[in-house]
């Protein structure tokens, strides 16, 4: 199998809970409500009935092989912890560092890349 399938994979795995993670935090009320059915479903049912739902309903419907369905549901059980991950990095900022963040002038987008934020992200999601 080549390399490039499992950095795929990682990629796919990091970059959607963190745009949920946003959404769950401060965007529009339609962002919430999807980040929170996508980590309530994912959360709440086991990653074998996941498996499975995916290989023998989705992947006949996608027309994909074994390999890759297992990567899909894989993809999407880490992804629905890595939002929380997110979010929990996110939630633990002070409010009073955010109110001087912004009083410097900062856009809400240059805010979220707080290294303080990036101090309770990081160890998780590599743990």
């Amino acid at each position: 199998m080549p390399a490039g399938d499992w950095s795929v994979g990682w990629i796919d795995t990091r970059r959607p809970p963190a745009y949920y993670g946003l959404a769950k935090n401060r965007l529009a009320a339609l962002g919430r409500v999807l980040a929170r059915g996508y980590l309530e479903i994912i959360r709440n049912t086991p990653l074998l009935v996941q498996l499975f739902f995916v290989y023998f309903v989705m992947a006949p419907i996608l027309g994909i092989q074994a390999f890759p369905s297992a990567v899909l549901a894989l993809n999407l059980f880490e992804g629905a912890y890595a939002l929380e991950i997110f979010h929990s990095g996110i939630v633990s900022v002070p409010r009073c560092q955010w109110e001087a963040a912004r009083s410097l002038g900062l856009s809400t987008w240059q805010v979220y890349r707080f290294p303080q934020t990036l101090r309770w992200i990081l160890p998780p999601l590599t743990g």
